[in-house]
């Protein structure tokens, strides 16, 4: 059954039993009508906390890892791929950024995901009032449902609309959903109405009473403080981003440190050869808690490749030490493409196994306070919280200092650390800002040389073709599926770009 009409048809009730098993075989579920055999209705305070509980905390979003200017798939690379994999015709499309064709590919992106999420954060603030318990968890859950709604809301605003600028608030937004009912209009809003949909949750989840980061999976007050420095920073409202930056770093600054607490795992056979692991490559699987507790983030959530390879451009990977930065010792793996069977020698960024962190986290909001230091003019104060960070990852007796002269030099400097730190993460919402922000210092237009593609085939037997991304490109939006344009019967407006 499609996601879509999964939001607009299930009803008032929820299949709990999926919820309860982890969301073990939902799907199957879900593809059967509802019965008293298989839902409970929803009366008690603990049904929704449930729910909450079990929210899907991956995504899957194929712009964050095939579009941004720190992947690369070379020709070189391509051709000694099988039929293309894992990138596959799919992965090119996002790769080459290819609207028209992302548009009607089979899967449906981050929309769906997303919305899912959403409706079970609106599930929870439409029954809140009317189940048994405690009033105290009633507001910490009706908090934590608005926080959901804003940070998936954010990710849908990223990835379908334009970047947020001055000359693009009156540009298509997202529709408002704040209800489970499918007569609520899919009409998507204004961006600038968007953004302040989003705000006004994040407000509401600022009323959590829960302060503690003991369960990190949950939302919790640093959670939203961390967030909503995300939020600002993507507005370009530095006071107001350094101001929730700092505010989650009061409430927890611990980093790992990268030349104590990480080590390489055993090495992972291939058709060409060992490779060298790190250890949360092989842990992650075998040892669940080591994702779980990971201490650096204030809200978990990761971003997992569905091609399973991180392919990092020459570009990036001229940005690190090699010998000195630990970055690149524990989470670059030399000769990764041969994990896919790939029969040239190339490496791959790695973590925890396919996911790396998405949601937000201590380095990020070193990195966010240290921007927002530079840019209102305070470089070297910035450069001492960049510096913070880099303690942590940089080998004991070397250079682990970055220094700047001027508030321009800070800037790149704190950007390239954010590539080196945040990686796949944030890089293609950092591009999109970058281009519509206050300066033209850090704009990134983007380019590459591949083979002719035209939606079905590549074509390696004609001359390579430049493929470009301007500064202000409306492809940018990427375009909602056109299964899910199509199922809403006309509500939902296509991207016009």
């Amino acid at each position: 059954m499609n996601n879509f009409k999964l939001i607009k048809n299930i009803g008032i009730f929820l299949l709990y039993p999926c919820i309860v098993l982890g969301g073990m075989g939902c799907d199957d579920f879900l593809d059967v009508a509802p019965s008293k055999q298989t839902n409970i209705e929803l009366s008690k305070i603990e049904h929704l906390d449930a729910l909450l509980a079990a929210i899907n905390t991956t995504t899957g979003n194929s712009s964050l890892v095939l579009s941004p200017d720190i992947t690369e798939i070379s020709t070189d690379l391509y051709d000694k791929t099988r039929n293309g994999a894992p990138f596959y015709q799919h992965g090119m499309a996002y790769y080459l950024w290819m609207t028209e064709e992302i548009a009607d590919l089979s899967m449906s992106g981050v929309w769906s995901s997303a919305y899912k999420n959403i409706f079970t954060a609106n599930t929870v603030l439409e029954n809140l009032s009317k189940v048994e318990g405690s009033e105290n968890l009633k507001a910490d859950l009706k908090s934590e449902a608005h926080f959901i709604r804003a940070f998936h809301n954010w990710e849908l605003l990223n990835t379908y609309c334009l970047p947020y600028a001055e000359e693009n608030l009156k540009e298509l937004g997202i529709p408002k959903k704040t209800s489970t009912s499918f007569e609520q209009s899919l009409k998507r809003m204004s961006l600038e109405e968007s953004y302040r949909f989003v705000e006004a949750d994040l407000m509401e989840a600022l009323k959590t009473s829960n302060d503690k980061l003991n369960r990190r999976w949950r939302v919790s007050l640093p959670a939203v403080h961390s967030f909503l420095a995300r939020f600002y920073l993507f507005r370009n409202d530095y006071d107001n981003a350094l101001k929730y930056a700092e505010k989650a770093l009061e409430a927890d600054a611990t980093l790992v440190d990268y030349n104590t607490d990480m080590y390489y795992g055993k090495d992972q056979n291939s058709s060409q050869g060992a490779m060298h692991m790190p250890y949360l490559w092989w842990e992650s699987t075998s040892n669940p808690s080591v994702k779980l507790e990971w201490n650096e983030f204030y809200y978990q959530y990761f971003l997992s490749a569905s091609c399973a390879y991180y392919c990092p451009s020459q570009t990036m990977l001229k940005l690190y030490d090699k010998d000195n930065d630990l970055r690149y010792k524990y989470l670059m793996c030399e000769n990764f493409s041969w994990r896919h069977n790939i029969a040239y020698t190339y490496p791959g960024y790695v973590c925890f196994r396919t996911s790396i962190p998405y949601g937000p986290t201590v380095q990020e909001m070193l990195l966010t306070k240290a921007e927002c230091l530079a840019r209102k003019g305070d470089f070297v104060e910035a450069m001492k919280v960049v510096n913070e960070l880099r303690a942590k990852r940089i080998a004991i007796g070397t250079t682990v200092n970055l220094s700047a002269s001027s508030k321009d030099e800070a800037i790149v400097k704190i950007l390239e650390e954010r590539i080196r730190e945040l990686t796949w993460s944030l890089r293609w919402f950092d591009i999109r800002r970058l281009n519509n922000n206050e300066t033209t210092l850090d704009d990134v237009v983007m380019k590459r040389l591949f083979y002719p593609h035209n939606g079905l085939v590549i074509d390696k037997g004609l001359p390579l073709v430049v493929y470009s991304l301007e500064l202000k490109d409306k492809r940018f939006a990427e375009p909602i599926n056109s299964d899910d344009v199509y199922l809403s019967q006309g509500e939902i407006e296509q991207n016009p770009y």
